[in-house]
């Protein structure tokens, strides 16, 4: 009977792990970009509302951000949202190290999501 080399089969068992992983943040990454997206679409809708902009006008804003989102490269150059940042930091005095995102904390989020918080 032959010897078996372990040490191959443990290589591909971590690169095939490995790829799990990475395919799942990414998934993980494009479904949180999607639902980061659409709460910044809702706080520019809101603040438009609050105002009392007329539908046609909030209308045709969220059209406008859609093809922002849409279009992901300006001249043959990917959007980077710090270069961005930078820019209309300067241009317009605004200071996007403001932002903060509120979220449930962990213990929230883990009773919502388990056995604790099942309906």
């Amino acid at each position: 009977m032959g010897v078996i080399n372990c040490t191959q089969c443990r290589k591909n068992w971590e690169k095939a792990i490995a790829q799990q992983i990475h395919e799942k943040k990414y998934d993980y990454f494009a479904e949180a970009s999607d639902s980061v997206a659409r709460g910044i679409m809702i706080a520019f809708v809101s603040v438009l509302d609050r105002r009392k902009y007329s539908k046609q006008y909030i209308r045709k804003m969220f059209e406008e951000m859609l093809l922002i989102l849409d279009y992901p490269e300006v001249f043959g150059k990917q959007l980077e949202s710090e270069e961005l940042a930078q820019v209309f930091s300067e241009k317009y005095d605004i200071d996007f190290d403001r932002v903060r995102l509120k979220i449930e904390d962990k213990k929230e989020f883990m009773h919502r999501n388990t056995k604790g918080g099942a309906k």
